[in-house]
């Protein structure tokens, strides 16, 4: 039996070998999250404006148009429950905030990314976050996440091309250059985009919707507690995508977020959704921003900071 079971760990010792240092090198890969983590924990790199939110903020807030010192620290797919929790971690490093902006859009309430199609993601939270999740295991390991010529891949980029996973600038901002296609074809393509994108983020059913409005809550009682406000914001996205969005759906949405502005006195909420200086030129696709677009949208949080300032 001895004899069995040594031949069966020699048989085994080259995967778990070979398991191990895939999984160490794919951790070794720079990338966003380890990237925004570290300036988050620098209590040397002081900034007054947190930018949380989802890929609305990744590509839609510049901190360069801010007149406080601004970091991004949003993630594609980041959602409301994930803002709380770094907010709630890491604030405490970061003594010189004034203002949370965060994005308060159509699935903002209706989603979690723990339980969405994207909930792979959750593992960047725990790996490179050092956030605890408890009810998935695999999140605790890159290699469970994807298949072997996915992992296969991002090694040979990064080890043999040099290509890292960093994507967004030194203040968390990551750039989408503006389409060189003609006015006709880029409307096109938005309203292509729009029909997938609207059937994407309209939830079968409400089953987040309270979770998320308490997690909300539970932020600004957090925020206020540290005399910060939050500046609560929605996006703006093409006339292609808005017209196919739920009523219901983004009528609770725009309903809740200005009550709760009204709830307590740090929230300030503004409504960009179908803002007219927002242009198709201004879209990398229906629902995001290109770097014109997102110079327009943060100069208008600024003029809205800039506000509050007085207002002190």
């Amino acid at each position: 039996m001895k004899l069995f079971s040594l031949k069966v760990f020699l048989f085994l010792l080259p995967i778990f070998i070979m398991m191990f240092s895939e999984e160490y090198m794919l951790r070794r890969i720079p990338n966003d999250y380890t990237k925004k983590r570290e300036v988050m924990l620098d209590k040397e790199q002081e900034f007054q404006v947190l930018s949380l939110g989802s890929s609305h903020t990744y590509y839609g807030v510049d901190p360069q148009y801010f007149d406080l010192a601004t970091f991004n620290a949003s993630h594609i797919s980041q959602s409301v429950d994930v803002d709380y929790i770094l907010v709630h971690e890491y604030l405490k490093n970061k003594k010189s905030i004034k203002y949370v902006t965060l994005p308060i859009d159509y699935q903002s309430l209706f989603r979690r990314l723990s339980k969405g199609s994207t909930n792979w993601r959750m593992k960047n939270y725990v790996l490179y976050y050092d956030l605890a999740e408890v009810d998935n295991f695999k999140n605790n390991f890159e290699i469970m996440n994807f298949n072997y010529k996915v992992s296969l891949s991002r090694l040979f980029n990064y080890y043999v091309r040099g290509k890292d996973e960093v994507t967004s600038d030194q203040k968390g901002f990551a750039h989408i250059h503006v389409s060189n296609k003609s006015d006709l074809q880029l409307e096109e393509e938005l309203r292509a985009s729009a029909i997938k994108t609207a059937k994407r983020h309209t939830a079968a059913s409400d089953e987040h919707f309270e979770y998320n409005t308490q997690v909300l809550r539970d932020l600004a009682k957090e925020l206020k507690k540290q005399d910060i406000t939050l500046v609560l914001y929605t996006s703006p996205c093409h006339s292609s995508y808005v017209e196919l969005l739920d009523e219901n759906q983004l009528s609770k949405t725009l309903d809740f977020a200005n009550s709760f502005a009204g709830e307590y006195d740090n929230i300030h909420y503004v409504n960009y959704l179908q803002n007219p200086i927002f242009k198709t030129r201004d879209f990398s696709d229906s629902d995001h921003l290109n770097e014109e677009g997102a110079h327009k949208l943060s100069v208008l949080l600024n003029q809205e900071i800039n506000k509050l300032e007085k207002a002190i």
